[in-house]
């Protein structure tokens, strides 16, 4: 399958996880509960309310990690090792949001959300979420980096856009 169409169908699924979003009916208390003491502030309520939409959003998360590496992908030209890398980067960034996304539903079903565990100073799923999700975009930055004239700027399309250049200078234009 060709990228665009990859990338198309993805846009496709995310769509469609949303339009099922719209249909899953809400549960009691869902938008919150007001709150004894403050007439403008909101709780949460019971954790089960998210019970029958966790997995949309699981699943609009993976959809739009997948989707940000190809998106990744659609300009630059990658060889076999180079697919690997960005392969692991996508594995190692589903793998951080897959387990947040685990760790806070053992959060609910252990009812253990007023003490949670903490690991570097934050609940493990927020953790996660800083830690992991938040530096992983950083293994794409080193391989772009790195690799940037291998696989975005090669030789010959530098070479192509030296005459390209070089042509409109002898023509005169302005390239400001």
């Amino acid at each position: 399958m060709k990228l665009a169409t990859w990338i198309f169908a993805l846009y496709l699924a995310i769509g469609g996880v949303i339009t099922i979003a719209f249909f899953v009916d809400q549960v009691p208390s869902s938008q919150g509960l007001d709150h004894p003491d403050y007439q403008d502030m909101s709780i949460g309520g019971a954790s089960v309310r998210n019970d029958k939409i966790v997995w949309l959003g699981t699943a609009l998360g993976i959809l739009q990690i997948t989707l940000f590496v190809s998106m990744l992908c659609l300009a630059i030209h990658l060889d076999k090792k180079q697919r690997i890398w960005m392969a692991a980067g996508a594995g190692l960034m589903l793998t951080m949001f897959l387990a947040m996304v685990f760790s806070y539903r053992a959060l609910l079903a252990a009812g253990t959300l007023s003490n949670p565990p903490i690991f570097l100073g934050l609940p493990v799923p927020t953790a996660f979420m800083i830690y992991g999700l938040g530096l992983t975009p950083l293994v794409f930055v080193i391989f772009y980096v790195v690799q940037f004239n291998s696989c975005v700027l090669r030789p010959e399309r530098y070479e192509k856009f030296n005459q390209v250049l070089a042509e409109r200078q002898r023509a005169g234009e302005d390239l400001h």
